[in-house]
């Protein structure tokens, strides 16, 4: 395929995975309103679908890529993670972002593939190049250290927001440096696009 800087659409639909917060069926913590409040107002497609074990997680990674889903052009994980992994199954277990890739395969062409966990994205440029090359994708994105709960939703918001307002990949991560740097480097915020 084909690697572009730029995006297929501009607005840009939303498929997001997200797991446990909390080991208390009582908490209802969720980037769920979040996601409502960005369809709403960004007027976008969203996707929220929850995840509890590794099984739904594989079958939610191969669901989103399939062409039904193409307009849903960023896959946004929403759990909790760890350098080089998310945590599933209520933090027992985690899977590595090399075999996400792999699941993914080269079917992620115009994609932007966001991680909003906790120091998943603690890694080499180089590991986030191979990523891309694996994938196909247009861009990684997510955050290299511990990241507080609300800062990082919304920050994931004003990021998904830059997102459909551009098709340039490098045209969203110049307005993220322009307008929200300082929350940006506090969260540890880093996005690699295919080059």
């Amino acid at each position: 395929m084909i690697r572009k800087d730029k995006a297929f659409t501009k607005k840009k639909g939303i498929f997001c995975i997200e797991g446990s917060w909390v080991n208390d069926h009582r908490d209802s913590t969720s980037v769920v309103k979040a996601l409502e409040f960005i369809k709403v107002i960004e007027k976008v497609d969203v996707i929220h679908k929850q995840c509890h074990n590794r099984t739904t997680l594989l079958e939610l990674i191969n669901d989103s890529m399939q062409k039904k889903y193409s307009k849903n052009s960023i896959l946004y994980f929403a759990f909790h993670g760890e350098q080089e992994h998310l945590f599933v199954e209520k933090r027992n277990k985690t899977i590595h972002i090399d075999e996400i890739a792999e699941i993914i395969g080269d079917k992620a062409n115009g994609k932007i593939i966001h991680f909003g966990c906790c120091s998943t994205l603690n890694i080499s440029g180089w590991a986030m190049r191979r990523f891309l090359k694996n994938t196909n994708a247009l861009a990684i994105s997510g955050y290299n250290k511990d990241i507080d709960f609300l800062k990082s939703t919304l920050f994931d918001l004003l990021y998904f927001q830059q997102c459909q307002r551009h098709y340039s990949i490098k045209s969203v991560i110049n307005e993220m440096r322009k307008y929200h740097y300082k929350l940006g480097k506090e969260l540890g915020f880093v996005i690699h696009k295919w080059k």
